[in-house]
């Protein structure tokens, strides 16, 4: 019974892949991605060379990049941008990677921002967790 549901699903998928509506709206959306994190670049910077310290400013800019983590480049970014900013940022961090898995983690996939080897992430996420349910 399950297997008949696996391949009923594969068939759905290839079938939604070969619709030239979604293409088009796939594409779209990759295009609407990049634009936004076009968008994000002089913020990124300002963070990146501490011109930027705001955590309010910060808070946007995580936002923005998580709407635009749909993408491979976003995924990226968003992941190095967490990175770079947890060790100042720790719970904002924490609620960003918790946000993005709710919305683009695919459980069949692993392109979590935060893998699940990533020591000096995965660890501190959980304290803050473990620390809040207190």
């Amino acid at each position: 019974m399950a297997t008949s549901r696996l391949l009923a699903m594969s068939e759905v998928d290839s079938q939604l892949l070969d619709n030239p509506a979604l293409r088009l709206l796939g594409e779209q959306m990759e295009a609407i991605g990049q634009a936004q994190l076009g968008a994000c670049t002089a913020r990124i910077v300002g963070v990146l060379t501490g011109k930027i310290t705001d955590v309010s400013t910060i808070d946007r800019l995580l936002d923005d990049l998580l709407n635009a983590a749909h993408t491979a480049d976003g995924t990226e970014v968003f992941r190095q941008m967490c990175r770079f900013l947890y060790q100042n940022h720790p719970r904002l961090v924490a609620e960003y990677v918790y946000a993005y898995r709710d919305l683009w983690d695919d459980d069949t996939q692993s392109d979590n921002p935060i893998q699940e080897g990533d020591a000096s992430l995965n660890g501190g996420i959980d304290e803050i967790s473990q620390a809040e349910s207190c």
